[in-house]
């Protein structure tokens, strides 16, 4: 990793967190969080902030019955402050992506990550479909930083089927920034179960707040077409478009979808198969009858 860059002239590192508020480009953050590296963690664990996000979310991982001892993604993992809790907790098998090389470097030393590499959540993340049971992201979602759209789909696309998703949204933009309507969204077309938006401490000496968002994967959907492979029964209903693709199971054969144009060939030649061999069977009258009845089978992935 790259060694965390020296302050030069015009850097007041007690002036860090808000200089961070006010970032513009991608640049702009690499630059700023580089240089922070250095100091990070005396300065957001110090009296002046008792900055708690990282130790909140694990205790809502903890809560929810998220899988500790199984693979998970540290999103935004910064100087690493949640992977330390993470393994405070029992965990083993964490990797941690973020923009900066220098807090990354921070990171490494402490010994708690399995592999760490920078990534940019205002784009598409370059890790596989349904990899983690858990996915972690802490102090991203915040003023002059990552929105929603796409990191909330990306994060939720490396989730295996029944995994969490723990995140911390600052208050002051859960609303105005579009996270609560982006959580209302994934709940309401099926893709996910909100079991928490509750708003809790997140910098204690300032009295900053943070939605405490916790999600877990219930629905994988491709083009809008949502399925039930129940009593081998091919069933099937129209939902409101969205934008993940994943796994399709017309049949013991599991096609996996990926983003893009060939992920959605593929995805409308896994359709075509799934209703060719449904039509010879009767469908119910209320499709959504079906459907709703066996929401928990919805969607099961290898």
């Amino acid at each position: 990793m790259a060694a965390a860059v020296q302050s030069g002239p015009g850097w007041d590192l007690s002036d860090h967190r808000h200089r961070a508020y006010d970032l513009k480009t991608p640049e702009d953050h690499i630059k700023l969080y580089d240089t922070w590296a250095i100091t990070y963690d005396e300065d957001v664990m110090g009296t002046s902030t008792e900055y708690c996000g990282p130790e909140k979310t694990v205790a809502c991982v903890l809560h929810a019955g998220g899988k500790i001892d199984g693979e998970i993604l540290d999103a935004g993992c910064g100087t690493g402050l949640c992977g330390v809790q993470l393994a405070k907790q029992g965990a083993r098998i964490v990797d941690g992506i973020d923009l900066s090389p220098g807090m990354l470097s921070v990171a490494e030393k402490t010994g708690k990550y399995r592999t760490l590499a920078p990534a940019d959540l205002t784009k598409r993340v370059q890790l596989p479909d349904g990899k983690y049971d858990v996915v972690t992201c802490v102090g991203t979602f915040t003023t002059g930083h990552v929105g929603p759209d796409p990191a909330f789909l990306e994060l939720l696309r490396v989730l295996k089927s029944g995994g969490l998703f723990v995140a911390t949204v600052l208050d002051n933009i859960w609303e105005t920034e579009g996270f609560a309507a982006e959580v209302k969204r994934l709940g309401n077309e099926g893709a996910v179960e909100v079991l928490s938006t509750k708003l809790d401490d997140y910098r204690k000496a300032d009295q900053a707040m943070a939605r405490m968002v916790v999600l877990r994967k219930k629905v994988l959907c491709a083009s809008g077409l949502r399925f039930d492979h129940s009593q081998s029964n091919n069933c099937w209903r129209w939902s409101s478009p969205m934008r993940l693709l994943a796994y399709v199971s017309p049949s013991a054969d599991r096609t996996s979808c990926s983003s893009g144009i060939d992920g959605t060939l593929t995805c409308l030649i896994s359709l075509m198969h799934l209703l060719v061999n449904s039509l010879p069977r009767q469908l119910p009258n209320n499709p959504n009858a079906l459907v709703t009845k066996s929401q928990s089978n919805i969607y099961h992935e290898t």
